[in-house]
């Protein structure tokens, strides 16, 4: 009976790791899909631009042009297609675009209706698209972006991390500050001493997981009541930039992303450590 007993609560537990393994990889997935932002696309380019993506496993959203600024200002895409009938609204979207900070690394396609076509170059957009559109017409030109839009996904994702960074704040040294997450851009911490938006530091921390220690300047851009606050790295080392990015991307698993884009496209393409 004891004997039983064990055997049944052995079985309990590797039957929860299993589904507990199973969810994390789950989140891990969603966690690595591209997203993209469609605007103004509208018949007949909206079908075989979205099953295209679909095929690609690239997650898409759709808004028209009088929502996509407060779209663009709030949320974060690794890719975003724009239709173009000759009318300023994609030139000033996508100027409103890489003068933020949410997605001023994303991918411009500029889609563009047989009309507009002669003077669809006037807009700053990575990737052109012309009519006729079809499904392997978009699938084609975003394997042609694959390297910029898997590195985009790597700029500004965080990862939770627990650690200890050192704060000289003036005249106020080594001030211990608790890592919240970490980006290649920047960090989020909580610290005892109060800290004021647009207060220039220098952070020193030893990156988790690795026996890397940085040290950078950075600006506080963010408070909360609660001691949090949000650094931006202003001045980071080639050497530095590169340990951060490979750091992110290993997180992150950007091989699983490659893998995944490179499945459903056929893309041959270089390895993250090699773009």
């Amino acid at each position: 009976m004891v004997t039983e007993n064990c055997r049944l609560i052995t079985d309990f537990r590797r039957m929860t790791l299993v589904i507990f393994q199973k969810l994390r990889a789950s989140r891990r997935m969603t966690l690595m899909q591209l997203r993209c932002l469609l605007v103004g696309l509208d018949d007949p380019y909206i079908k075989p631009v979205r099953v295209a993506l679909n095929t690609m496993a690239i997650r898409c959203e759709y808004v028209t042009y009088n929502s996509a600024a407060e779209r663009v200002q709030k949320g974060r895409y690794e890719a975003i297609v724009l239709l173009y009938d000759g009318s300023p609204s994609a030139a000033d979207l996508v100027q409103r675009i890489r003068s933020g900070v949410s997605n001023r690394d994303s991918v411009v396609f500029l889609l563009s209706t047989p009309e507009a076509n002669a003077t669809a170059c006037r807009v700053r957009a990575n990737f052109f698209m012309s009519p006729p559109i079809t499904e392997q017409t978009v699938i084609t030109t975003f394997k042609a972006a694959y390297g910029l839009l898997v590195r985009s996904r790597s700029r500004w994702h965080r990862e939770p991390v627990t650690g200890t960074a050192y704060l000289n704040l003036g005249l106020v040294k080594n001030v211990p500050a608790t890592i919240l997450n970490l980006s290649q851009g920047g960090v989020s911490l909580s610290c005892s001493q109060i800290l004021r938006p647009q207060q220039t530091l220098l952070i020193r921390f030893g990156l988790p997981g690795t026996a890397e220690l940085l040290c950078m300047s950075g600006i506080v851009i963010w408070t909360r009541a609660d001691g949090s606050a949000g650094v931006r790295f202003a001045e980071v080392s080639q050497p530095a930039q590169k340990v951060l990015r490979d750091w992110v991307e290993e997180r992150l698993e950007l091989a699983k992303v490659y893998a995944n884009f490179r499945e459903k496209t056929g893309t041959t393409a270089q390895t993250a450590s090699a773009l």
